[in-house]
């Protein structure tokens, strides 16, 4: 209720401008957030949900929504669906990117998409899916590819194909709403994006600060946290310097 009120009357426009013939205007009246749970229970999934600029593609969302007459940024957690995990295991997640994993460092795409499906999935995967197959060495087999995930995250393959996901989605949404109250408080206006907050470019560095330690709170320890916006010159989606 606090962050839906707080979001209805918060200065949000959208540029039209920047969309191409056929492609929908937003309505940015559309604010109002619901959590969405899963399996019956309050304790698994609960992402937010509702708001305008959820289902966007990125780059519209980077290039056209403007916060109080401001271009915004994209503050994401790095690796937040492992590194849960590994909370949850009772172990120390390893420094550095993991989905950077040792003999698949030109791979990383496809190494999250595995590690993804391996945390989501009730059932071993048995072969490629075919959304894996270009992000994947093709001279490698599946088998051959979770060896090299599993050398490198041996404390969490015991949680693989259980199903955990909608219970680490759980810890993931009540971190972003944590992270969404502190910035209330702070008087930034921040829309909620799954694992990510989009906030004006000037305020990255505050919500980057908030997300961790809301992380913090509810996980406990550390985590990297990045940020996009979006370069018109480039007409791309570019890190942010935090």
């Amino acid at each position: 209720t606090a962050i839906n009120g707080w979001l209805a009357e918060a200065d949000i426009e959208f540029d039209e401008s920047i969309l191409r013939e056929g492609e929908a205007l937003p309505d940015i009246s559309r604010r109002r957030l619901h959590r969405v749970f899963t399996n019956g229970s309050f304790e698994s999934g609960g992402r937010m949900a509702g708001g305008f600029w959820i289902n966007m593609k990125p780059k519209h969302r980077l290039a056209g929504i403007m916060i109080e007459g401001e271009a915004v940024a994209s503050v994401d957690f790095g690796q937040i669906g492992p590194r849960i995990l590994y909370h949850l295991a009772g172990a120390k997640a390893p420094a550095g990117d993991l989905y950077d994993v040792p003999g698949l460092e030109s791979w990383r795409h496809g190494v999250k998409l595995v590690i993804n499906v391996a945390i989501n999935s009730t059932t071993p995967l048995v072969r490629k899916l075919p959304e894996m197959m270009d992000h994947l060495p093709r001279d490698r087999t599946l088998r051959d590819i979770m060896r090299d995930i599993e050398a490198a995250h041996a404390p969490i393959i015991g949680h693989f194909y259980r199903g955990i996901g909608h219970r680490i989605m759980f810890k993931e949404s009540n971190i972003a709403v944590k992270a969404l109250l502190t910035l209330k408080t702070e008087g930034i206006v921040a829309l909620p994006v799954h694992d990510e907050i989009l906030v004006p470019r000037s305020q990255a560095r505050t919500a980057a600060e908030a997300m961790k330690d809301a992380y913090s709170d509810v996980v406990g320890g550390d985590i990297p946290v990045s940020a996009d916006e979006w370069s018109s010159l480039k007409e791309s989606i570019v890190p942010m310097s935090l």
